[in-house]
């Protein structure tokens, strides 16, 4: 998975119109700039999610799954949008547990 497209907030965000504070207007007075992240991961393909969505655990600061959220505070809270990301998906191989039915998996087995 990876993105060229991660917000990361520069320095502190200080605005007097309200549209100071819309993405687009931080990121043309630098308050926001989008960075690269790429992690590995094995993909399990499950009719539970729609097409075009893919879900990670982030439960942990260490997860390699949070180098894909954004790290901007919302200025009216305070707080950090994580938990929400955006990437794409590179395929880089066969996981070698999808035909090995002596090992334990979630995944399904009957996916191409």
């Amino acid at each position: 998975l990876y993105s060229d497209r991660i917000p990361v907030q520069v320095d502190t965000i200080i605005g007097v119109e309200g549209s100071d504070f819309t993405f687009t207007k931080l990121m043309e007075n630098g308050h926001i700039r989008l960075e690269k992240a790429a992690i590995t991961a094995v993909a399990i393909v499950t009719p539970a999610l729609k097409k075009g969505v893919m879900y990670m655990d982030f439960l942990h600061t260490s997860q390699p799954a949070n180098a894909l959220s954004g790290r901007v505070v919302d200025w009216i809270s305070g707080n950090y949008n994580y938990k929400m990301g955006i990437g794409n998906i590179k395929k880089i191989g066969i996981s070698p547990y999808k035909n090995d039915f002596r090992s334990m998996s979630f995944a399904r087995r009957d996916i191409a």
